[in-house]
């Protein structure tokens, strides 16, 4: 049975009767909710432990030698040990270099380019907004951002890896010991910032502004590195490069000022968020009850758009376009048919209403006298359409009782078919 709410002048029935069901879909294997949660963990697991495992390989210094001569002579016999374990020697034909370039072709290379094959192989049925079981199981690379943006994962992973693994490639020698590499590393992430704020790609405000400002966070760690490097060391050289360089007397002085920088830039984030979460949380939006979450919304099997809105010019159009921006704003993403904003030939409403998932039908005074309104209330009837109907309750816009819809349904509708069949279906 039909079920129906008035609010704000219009009443809304989702009407549901055998005659414009759906097929049910065919079940689905056994197999296929374990097979997905079981890739879905896969990709965590592994997305988790890449920049660890990666920066492992280079923390532990495994091609790193220290060379030693037996003797003072400086064309003498030399002995390599490693650089963080003098215990273990070198052995003269470098077997440990296979097993590192071994690892780290396995870990930093091949798995962000695994991620970026199983997006690519799925990225038309996310835009489609198809997912596909596959496309379901990779969500978490792809389902944070917008369509055109579904690869910025893989993006954000190179930034990790670069930052805690392939910038040990800087300097290799003596990059522990200088500052090329935190230079390298404010300007990668100021980069990375500025390509973010230009580019926006997720899908939520509030996952933007905490990107950010984690970057800009990250920022400042580096160039607080970088004083606290010029500082760090004893000496009557270095006590004259901090003191040039930053304007700071000494080490002392550089670690308070690192230290009331970060306090304050830790406050200011945490305040920026709590902003952006109370200002989201002021905006309405529709929300699952199980999860507390906005419903991921997928289009079905041959279908372009999410709901097809049917309405009177003279009586409806304002209406149906209020409705339209009301739903946009509470479903983030929806994507519904309005004549007068994706109609291109009247000849395609039958077309329009078949690439549609549902049909909202906004019944005012005139509906059903209308050709073309019969025509889109026609064709949904013949695709078993879901149908929404919205009756507009005030007499100023339009407004028809139950009974003067059923009456001017079934004189409008008689002709064509024989007794108002559609029309009985929307006005039950």
């Amino acid at each position: 049975s039909p079920h129906s709410s008035r609010r704000s002048g219009c009443e809304v029935s989702l009407s549901s009767p055998r005659s414009l069901s759906r097929p049910n879909r065919p079940r689905k294997p056994w197999w296929h909710k374990p097979l997905r949660r079981s890739i879905f963990a896969t990709i965590v697991i592994f997305y988790l432990a890449l920049p660890v495992v990666s920066r492992g390989l280079f923390v532990g210094a495994s091609i790193r030698c220290l060379e030693f001569r037996l003797d003072d002579d400086p064309k003498g016999e030399t002995v390599r040990y490693l650089e963080d374990n003098v215990g273990v020697k070198c052995g003269s034909d470098e077997a440990i270099e296979p097993v590192f370039w071994t690892f780290f072709v396995l870990w930093p290379v091949l798995v962000p380019l695994a991620f970026f094959l199983l997006v690519l192989h799925v990225r038309r049925s996310v835009r489609s907004r198809r997912p596909s079981m596959l496309a379901n199981s990779t969500a978490f690379l792809w389902r944070d951002y917008n369509a055109p943006f579904i690869y910025w994962e893989i993006v954000d992973l190179l930034r990790k890896l670069f930052l805690t693994t392939f910038v040990f490639f800087v300097d290799e020698n003596n990059g522990n010991a200088r500052l090329l590499r935190l230079v390298v590393a404010v300007f990668i992430s100021a980069l990375y910032l500025t390509v973010l704020a230009l580019m926006r790609p997720f899908k939520r405000s509030d996952d933007l502004y905490l990107a950010c400002m984690s970057n800009f966070l990250l920022i400042r760690c580096f160039t607080s590195g970088i004083v606290i490097k010029l500082c760090d060391e004893s000496g009557a050289f270095v006590d004259y490069s901090c003191a040039y360089y930053t304007g700071l007397p000494g080490s002392y002085e550089a670690t308070v000022l690192v230290g009331v920088l970060s306090i304050t830039m830790l406050v200011v984030a945490v305040l920026v968020v709590a902003m952006n979460i109370a200002t989201a949380s002021a905006n309405p939006t529709i929300r699952l009850v199980s999860s507390g979450c906005e419903p991921a919304l997928e289009l079905s099997e041959g279908c372009e758009h999410d709901g097809f809105v049917s309405h009177v010019w003279s009586t409806g159009q304002d209406q149906a376009a209020t409705i339209v921006r009301r739903l946009q704003m509470l479903l983030p993403g929806i994507c519904l048919w309005l004549d007068i904003e994706n109609m291109q030939s009247v000849a395609s409403l039958e077309s329009a209403v078949g690439g549609s998932s549902v049909f909202i039908v906004f019944l005012s005074q005139g509906y059903f006298k209308s050709r073309n309104c019969r025509r889109e209330l026609y064709a949904a009837h013949a695709a078993s359409k879901p149908v929404i109907a919205v009756r507009e309750t005030e007499q100023a816009k339009g407004a028809l009782s139950v009974q003067g819809l059923w009456t001017e349904g079934r004189e409008g509708c008689a002709f064509e078919a024989g007794g108002g069949g559609p029309a009985d279906a929307v006005l039950r």
